[in-house]
């Protein structure tokens, strides 16, 4: 008997995820950020797809920032220094979105980054 329909599967909770931290080298102001990470490609090997994804989760904030027009204070700093005044780092790569999340705000709540207040 084969099975006609859709499978029903719940979504994964268990996938990587990247705590980045944005450095505006100009001011020294710093942002705190999570974004998952995303699967390799041909072009980019497992071993650098979180700095691609942190990288890639940079670009949407530019974006915001520039075409968007978002207000935000972290925005607000990209369209002010442009965004070639900041630099990307890997702070942790956590599996497991709701570990992620809760380990993304020990950070904030330590390192107290001036863009995400």
């Amino acid at each position: 008997m084969a099975f006609k329909g859709r499978v029903n599967r719940k979504s994964r909770c268990d996938r990587n995820h990247v705590i980045y931290q944005v450095t505006n080298q100009k001011t020294g102001e710093r942002y705190i950020g999570l974004t998952y990470v995303r699967p390799p490609t041909k072009k980019v090997s497992r071993s650098k797809m979180p700095m691609k994804s942190a990288l890639d989760r940079f670009t949407s904030h530019c974006y915001r920032a520039l075409e968007a027009d978002s207000q935000t204070t972290f925005h607000q700093n990209i369209k002010e220094h442009g965004k070639d005044a900041f630099i990307v780092t890997i702070l942790e790569v956590v599996r497991g979105k709701s570990v992620a999340h809760e380990k993304e705000v020990q950070l904030i709540q330590i390192n107290q980054p001036e863009l995400n207040m």
